[in-house]
């Protein structure tokens, strides 16, 4: 997660992604979630696998905002399964 204002510059991600894998001789994934799809971030969160956090407090604000807005969300995405599709 980066700053809140911060807005990536076009292939931001991809670059990242290059430079890391060519230092972890490993493909990487690399995802700025604060840039993401809600339904991106909140499988993300729900698995809790913190690698680095240096401000808590900006962590729980980001946590707290991605999960109202996915519970927010998930109604009308929960709705359209059932009615369109046939999912519970």
């Amino acid at each position: 997660m980066l700053d809140r204002s911060f807005h990536p510059p076009r292939y931001y991600e991809q670059r990242l992604e290059r430079e890391l894998s060519g230092v972890v001789h490993f493909p990487v994934d690399i995802r700025a979630l604060n840039t993401a799809p809600v339904r991106f971030v909140y499988q993300v969160l729900k698995k809790q696998n913190v690698i680095l956090c240096t401000n808590l407090n900006a962590f729980s604000s980001f946590e707290s905002e991605i999960l109202r807005e996915y519970f927010d969300y998930a109604y009308y995405l929960n709705r359209y399964r059932r009615e369109v599709i046939g999912i519970v």
